[in-house]
């Protein structure tokens, strides 16, 4: 499925409600938390958390190897995105005080 530029869009990695419910002032201008994203996958995926393994059965495929499992509001990236993602998740842990619970399914002891 190929994407054309119409298609493509600014996604934030951590969401913008989850960083302002943490009061920080870093919350939406940190750069490192913006990615371009298929519109698509990026409506689809909302505010759902986020998971680093297999998708389970029934979950939707979202196409570019990315699923979503509505029922639970969690989000499968695909593979070759989940390193950055994660890398993006522990840095903004690193400047903004949010909860990590709202973000994935991972630990934080996982994540690192």
């Amino acid at each position: 499925m190929a994407t054309s530029p119409a298609d493509l869009t600014l996604e934030h990695v951590v969401p913008v409600s989850v960083l302002k419910k943490s009061n920080s002032p870093c919350a939406t201008a940190d750069a490192r938390n913006i990615f371009l994203s298929c519109k698509y996958v990026n409506n689809a995926r909302g505010n759902a958390r986020f998971d680093f393994g297999p998708a389970p059965s029934g979950s939707i495929g979202l196409g570019h190897g990315n699923f979503i499992d509505a029922n639970r509001e969690i989000f499968y990236p695909r593979a070759e995105d989940a390193p950055l993602i994660a890398r993006t998740l522990l840095r903004m842990r690193s400047l903004c005080d949010f909860e990590w619970r709202a973000v994935t399914t991972a630990t934080a002891e996982e994540a690192e």
